[in-house]
C-alpha cells in the first residue's frame, strides 16, 4: 500500500488530474449535503490556524500525462469523487461570480482558479472527469456561464439534475456576496478544507482501506459497504477478476437505483435479501451489509461461488427494481400480451404500497420473464389486496407481510425449477391473497366498508379516496373512448369535492329531518368527487354547481351535471353504483 498524505485542496488539484470510472457511483449529493457543505465552509474561521476535516480521497495511480513539456499525474478516483465534484462546481460559480466583476483583480482571480482547479486551458486538460453518464453535462453545462448553461439544457438522468441543482444552490448563495467574502471563501475552500488522500495499487488494495475504515466507524451506505466488503475478500482470496467483476456490476447497480430515487438504497437491499436469503425479521434485515458478512465467512470454501451469484443477482434485481420502481415507463413491449399490467403496476404506486409487495414483485419478474400473464396476475393480486385490505378494510400494512415475504423466496429458488414448479409456486401464491382476500377484504366486508356514513373524514385518506374516484373516471373515459385525467395532476391540484355541501347555505332555516338526512350523507362516496374548482364551488347549493359541472372536463362531473336536483336517495344511489364498480374493478 503507497500510504496516505494529509492534504489540502490546492495540493489534491496540484499537478493532477482525476477521471471517475463508469463503474463509481454517479453524482448523488443533494441538498442536506450541499447544506452540511456550505455551513461547514461558513464556520471556518480565518482568524486562526485551524483547519476543517473534510473526507477522505482514495485513488488509484496511473500513467502520467505529459503534453508540451508539462506532466499531469492521472489518477482514478475511488472513493471522495462526490465531494470533488461538488467542490468543483462551487469553485466553477466563483469563478463566474468573478468574471462578471468589473474589479480586474478579480477576472484574474477567476482566471487562475479555473486554470488550477477546473481545466488547464493551455493544454485543454479537465482537472475533474466524471463518468461517462456525467461529463458531458458536467462539463458543457454545470462549469459553463450560469444563464448558457441551463437555458434549453435541462438534466435527463437523476444524476445530471443533482448536479444541476447543485449549481443552482451554489449559485443562490454566492450571487448577492461581495468580493471580500468571496476572497475569504476562495481561501477557506483551497488552504483549510483538509483531506486524507490514500494512494493506492489496486482496486482490490482499496477493498482492504475501506475495509479498515468501516471499523472505525467511518460512515457508508450498505451499498458501499458490501461493494467494499466483496472488494476486501477478492482481495484476501488473491482474484482480480472477481474484483473486477464487482465493480462492474456495482457500477450498474449505483446507476439504476439512482434512477429510483424515491427508495433509499438500503430499502433495496433490504428487499434483495428477503427474496435471495428469504430473512425478513427487522433485526436481520436492518444491517445487510453485516449479515452478508455473516454468511459468507473468509474461510468457508465456496465463498467465492456464493459471492459471484449473490452479486450477479444483485445486479439483475437493481434493473427489476428500476423496472418496477417505473411503471410509467417500463413493460410497453408487453402491451398486447398483458395490457393491464402497468395499470396494475400504477395502481400500487398510487396506493402507496408497492414496498409491501417489492420481494415478491422482484421475484415474479425474475422467474416469469418469459410469462407476462402470470407476472400480471400476480400484480393485480397485490394490487387488489392492497386496495380492499389495506385501503379499504384499513388493515395493518404488514397484514401477512411474512408470507409474501417467504414466498417470494420461494418463488425465487425455483427460478431455475422446471415449469411445474414455478407453476405450483404461482398457485400457492395465488391461495395465499386469495385467503387473506376473504379473511379481510371478502365481498360482504368490502360492500360495508365502501358504505360506510364516515368514509371520508373518518375511515379512508384523501388520497385513497381521489385514487377509487380517478378508477371510476379512467374506466368511465375507457368506455367512451376518451383520454383519461393525468394522475399526477390529479394528486396534486384536485380535491375531494362533496356535492351535497359540506356546509350548506341556509342550514338553519332547514328541517329537524332535513338536516338529519345530510348529516348522514354528507360524507358518504355517493356524495363525493374529483374537482378542480372546490374554492369556487365551496358550500354553494348543487342547482349553482351544477352550472360547473356542466363545463367540466371530467366525465363523472358532467353525469353528476345530468339530475336536477341532489339528495339522499341520489347520494344513496351513487353510492351503489360506486361500489358495483369497485366490485368489479377489484374483483376477487
Amino acid at each position: 500500500m503507497s500510504g496516505y498524505n494529509f492534504d489540502y485542496l490546492a495540493d489534491i488539484f496540484k499537478d493532477g488530474l482525476y477521471s471517475i470510472p463508469d463503474y463509481q457511483r454517479n453524482y448523488s449529493w443533494e441538498d442536506q449535503q450541499l447544506k452540511d457543505l456550505w455551513e461547514d465552509l461558513e464556520g471556518v474561521d480565518l482568524g486562526t490556524k485551524s483547519n476543517h476535516y473534510t473526507g477522505t480521497v482514495v485513488v488509484e495511480k496511473l500513467r502520467d500525462i505529459a503534453k508540451k513539456g508539462k506532466t499531469y499525474k492521472g489518477f482514478k478516483i475511488i472513493d471522495g469523487q462526490q465531494r470533488l465534484a461538488t467542490l468543483s462546481i462551487l469553485i466553477s460559480c466563483i469563478c463566474e461570480k468573478l468574471r462578471n466583476s468589473s474589479n480586474r483583480d478579480a477576472r484574474d482571480t477567476a482566471k487562475n482558479l479555473l486554470n488550477e482547479y477546473i481545466k488547464d486551458e493551455s493544454l485543454g486538460f479537465y482537472k475533474l472527469n466524471l463518468s461517462k453518464d456525467d461529463d458531458v453535462y458536467f462539463k458543457d453545462v454545470i462549469l459553463q456561464e450560469h444563464k448558457k448553461g441551463t437555458v434549453g439544457k435541462r438534466p435527463i438522468t437523476q444524476s445530471q439534475k443533482r448536479l444541476f441543482d447543485a449549481k443552482e444552490y451554489f449559485w443562490a448563495r454566492l450571487k448577492d456576496k461581495n468580493l471580500e467574502y468571496i476572497d475569504d471563501l476562495i481561501k477557506k475552500i483551497t488552504s483549510r478544507l483538509i483531506f486524507i488522500k490514500y494512494e493506492v495499487g489496486s482496486e482490490v488494495e482499496a477493498g482492504l482501506v475501506f475495509e479498515v475504515m468501516n471499523d472505525r466507524g467511518k460512515l457508508l451506505s450498505q451499498v458501499d459497504k458490501i461493494k467494499n466488503y466483496l472488494i476486501y475478500v477478492a482481495y484476501k482470496k488473491e482474484e482480480p477478476d472477481l474484483a473486477s467483476e464487482i465493480n462492474i456490476s456495482m457500477g450498474e447497480i449505483f446507476r439504476n437505483l439512482m434512477e429510483v430515487p424515491r427508495f433509499e438504497e438500503d430499502d433495496f437491499l433490504r428487499y434483495h435479501w428477503i427474496m435471495y436469503r428469504g430473512e425478513y425479521e427487522t433485526e436481520l434485515v436492518s444491517d445487510v451489509h453485516r449479515r452478508l458478512k455473516e454468511a459468507y465467512k473468509i474461510s468457508k470454501e465456496k465463498v467465492l461461488v456464493e459471492i459471484k451469484d449473490y452479486i450477479r443477482s444483485l445486479k439483475e434485481a437493481s434493473y427489476v427494481f428500476k423496472e418496477l420502481n417505473n411503471p410509467y415507463q417500463s413493460f410497453k413491449e408487453w402491451g398486447k400480451t398483458s395490457p393491464d399490467l402497468r395499470r396494475y403496476l400504477k395502481g400500487l404506486d398510487r396506493l402507496r404500497n408497492t414496498a409491501t409487495f417489492m420481494p415478491l414483485l422482484m421475484a415474479a419478474r425474475i422467474v416469469f420473464y418469459d410469462s407476462p400473464n402470470k407476472f400480471e396476475e400476480i400484480v393485480r393480486y397485490c394490487e387488489t389486496f392492497a386496495f380492499r385490505v389495506y385501503k379499504v378494510a384499513n388493515r395493518r400494512t404488514d397484514t401477512r407481510y411474512s408470507s409474501f415475504c417467504k414466498l417470494s423466496n420461494e418463488l425465487y429458488n425455483a427460478r431455475l425449477s422446471d415449469a411445474s414448479k414455478k407453476n405450483e409456486i404461482f398457485s400457492k401464491i395465488h391461495g395465499e391473497i386469495a385467503e387473506g382476500l376473504q379473511e379481510y377484504g371478502n365481498d360482504n366486508d368490502f360492500k360495508l366498508n365502501l358504505s360506510r356514513p364516515n368514509i371520508y373524514y373518518g375511515w379512508m385518506d384523501s388520497y385513497e379516496v381521489k385514487y377509487l374516484l380517478n378508477e371510476l373516471e379512467n374506466k368511465k373515459c375507457s368506455d367512451a373512448k376518451e383520454s383519461p385525467p393525468n394522475w399526477e395532476e390529479i394528486d396534486k391540484k384536485a380535491t375531494i369535492e362533496h356535492i351535497w355541501p359540506d356546509n350548506p347555505r341556509r342550514w338553519k332555516s332547514w328541517t329537524r329531518k332535513h338536516q338529519q338526512l345530510h348529516q348522514e350523507h354528507v360524507y358518504n362516496l355517493g356524495n363525493l368527487t374529483l374537482t378542480f374548482w372546490n374554492p369556487d364551488l365551496s358550500n354553494k347549493d348543487f342547482s349553482e354547481k351544477r352550472r360547473m359541472y356542466k363545463k367540466s372536463n371530467l366525465i363523472v362531473q358532467r353525469e353528476l351535471a345530468k339530475n336536477n336536483t341532489w339528495n339522499a336517495s341520489k347520494v344513496n344511489k351513487r353510492t351503489k353504483e360506486i361500489i358495483d364498480f369497485a366490485l368489479e374493478r377489484w374483483k376477487l
